[in-house]
């Protein structure tokens, strides 16, 4: 994988052949995805393949190519062992875990570092770790934690794919020059359209297979549970929220002067540019799901769809 620098540009039309590339990586990494989700095992897996590719990214992008794969290292023995606990035993001591050693490392690393340097790097361990265990914990070994990781997968999906084409075809005013030249609020109002067509999509596919699943005391659908009003109102949220992650992953390669975090998906770039908006969407449904069990009664103890539940 390679680096490429920056080449500040205006909104493009579209490049045939990009697109191509793009359509069809994206389409392979979805598949991947997708299938991995229907067997929680091998969703851990994948959770854990595509931090360890993001973490590299990450460090070699804001270390300067120093240390990388130590720093690597030690983020994915942290992340191995919180997700261990996030899957066996609870999300909060999972978390914890995290707090813990990224305190640990940070540390560590004052005393070679520098104050500065020592939190971008910790930060960068955060950034990571808190979604990937969130996604752990949301998925659990139930029949809600599959359509929650769709749900996720879709509206991240669809939002980014309905921003990409819109703001090609209609963008004309720029969200944020700054950071990132190429978004438009057309492309903003993209995302949050193809994030609510995603997430009914991921509803309809839910009423399609359990089309009695409201009677049903096989879990607790949490989100999916809401008035449709304030599901399509979430969803829209949703595409904001991608947006912002975009933006933020989008700021961090500004100021390190680097176009894409890597060059492994063509037509994506880099792994985190491929997940940087899904990280805080995680974040936000995670939030939802806890609000849902927190202070409307949800419980925590789901009964497991035994055709599902792996």
């Amino acid at each position: 994988m390679t680096v490429t620098k920056s080449d500040p540009s205006t909104v493009s039309k579209f490049d045939k052949k990009q697109l191509v590339r793009r359509v069809f990586s994206g389409f392979a990494l979805g598949f991947v995805a997708i299938a991995s989700d229907f067997y929680n095992p091998a969703f851990v897996l994948f959770c854990l393949v595509v931090a360890t590719l993001g973490y590299f990214e990450l460090f070699r992008m804001v270390n300067d190519k120093k240390q990388v794969k130590r720093l690597t290292f030690f983020s994915i023995v942290l992340l191995l062992v919180s997700v261990f606990i996030t899957h066996n035993l609870s999300m909060m001591l999972g978390l914890l875990t995290v707090l813990l050693l990224g305190t640990t490392f940070f540390l560590l690393l004052l005393g070679f570092k520098g104050k500065k340097q020592s939190l971008i790097l910790t930060a960068s361990v955060f950034y990571i770790a808190v979604p990937i265990n969130l996604l752990v914990w949301l998925r659990q070994d139930n029949e809600l934690g599959l359509y929650m990781i769709l749900y996720i997968f879709f509206t991240t999906w669809f939002s980014d794919s309905f921003a990409y084409f819109v703001g090609k075809a209609f963008g004309k005013r720029k969200l944020s020059p700054t950071l990132s030249p190429s978004k438009t609020w057309e492309g903003l109002f993209g995302s949050c359209l193809g994030s609510v067509v995603g997430g009914l999509l991921v509803l309809g596919f839910l009423n399609f297979m359990r089309p009695d699943w409201q009677n049903l005391a096989i879990a607790y659908y949490g989100l999916f549970d809401y008035h449709w009003g304030i599901f399509v109102i979430v969803s829209f949220v949703l595409g904001i929220v991608g947006q912002i992650g975009d933006l933020l992953e989008s700021g961090v390669k500004r100021y390190y002067n680097v176009k894409d975090s890597g060059s492994i998906i063509p037509g994506h770039g880099g792994v985190l540019d491929r997940i940087d908006a899904l990280l805080l969407v995680a974040v936000c449904v995670a939030i939802i799901q806890s609000f849902s069990i927190i202070f409307l009664g949800v419980p925590i103890d789901l009964q497991l769809s035994p055709e599902l539940a792996q």
